[in-house]
């Protein structure tokens, strides 16, 4: 095995990530026509939630690190950055949501974030 260390890779900023795919309840919706400024309103039986994320890169997709949080929900601290690409939530209670994704760069320095907004009645 043989390691490189490439000193511009080092200043290379975080890859910007995007939600691909979200599913809640028993609804799928597309990201690419989301609209932030409309609220999503779900009945309360639309309670569990799946968001895929994905981000651009050049390097091995796996080195990706990736850090979510799901303000509104009983845990919003933002998780340890890991390859996982995927997460789903299942008994969501009555309440406002935001699901927030971002990526983290080779520097330590964090990417935009990407975020999807909804309710439950």
């Amino acid at each position: 095995l043989i390691n490189i260390i490439d000193g511009e890779t080092e200043k290379t900023p975080a890859s910007p990530v995007y939600i691909t795919s979200v599913e809640l309840g028993d609804t799928s919706f597309n990201y690419n026509t989301y609209q932030p400024d409309k609220k999503l309103h779900l009945k309360y039986y639309q309670n569990q939630a799946r968001f895929e994320f994905s981000a651009a890169s050049f390097v091995n997709e796996k080195q990706i690190l990736y850090s979510y949080h799901l303000s509104g929900s009983a845990d919003t601290n933002w998780t340890t950055p890991a390859s996982i690409h995927t997460v789903s939530y299942a008994s969501l209670q009555p309440g406002n949501y935001n699901f927030e994704v971002r990526t983290a760069g080779w520097n330590g320095t964090w990417s935009t974030v990407a975020n999807f907004e909804f309710t439950i009645r």
